[in-house]
């Protein structure tokens, strides 16, 4: 309940400060991400505050595992550095992450997921490269990620489609 107070009182915080500091215009973007932790595909909602640097980002997705099975959703936010169309992008997500991994003969390193089965919150970091085009985006980056006990570095390509205003 303390994380879902905090993001509203983030998410009030940066629109009412987003209306009086002119930037670049908004965009909004759909697009298709490989990555976070492991071989996860998450389709990802994308939607930056029109005249401010500030954005919000939803995401859904699986591994598509049929033996180790990975699912994760949640939301983040970020912050853009940099102008025109390219963007150096910082930002904080926060999953739920459930891991069902029935096979206990098969140890592992903690490096994509977890050792054994979790269902957790799976807060991480957002380091990475954007770069809009007239109608599409492209991201990459690190995402690195503690999963208690374990930190989980992880990483992401993203294209996507992007709508809404020009840049």
């Amino acid at each position: 309940m303390k994380v879902f107070t905090l993001l509203i009182f983030l998410f009030f915080n940066l629109y009412v400060h987003s209306q009086s500091r002119p930037s670049v215009p908004g965009r909004n973007a759909v697009s298709f991400e490989i990555g976070k932790n492991g071989l996860v595909f998450n389709l990802s909602l994308d939607h930056k505050v029109q005249n401010n640097n500030f954005g919000f980002k939803a995401n859904i997705g699986s591994n598509l595992g049929i033996n180790t099975i990975s699912i994760m959703t949640g939301a983040g936010g970020y912050y853009l550095f940099g102008n025109d169309k390219k963007f150096f992008e910082l930002g904080l997500d926060i999953y739920y992450y459930y891991v069902d991994s029935p096979q206990d003969d098969v140890v592992g390193l903690p490096i994509f997921f977890p050792n054994s089965d979790s269902n957790t919150l799976y807060p991480s970091l957002n380091i990475g490269y954007r770069k809009y085009k007239r109608k599409g985006i492209f991201r990459c980056g690190l995402s690195p990620g503690y999963i208690k006990p374990y930190f989980i570095p992880g990483a992401y390509v993203s294209w996507g489609f992007s709508f809404g205003k020009e840049m």
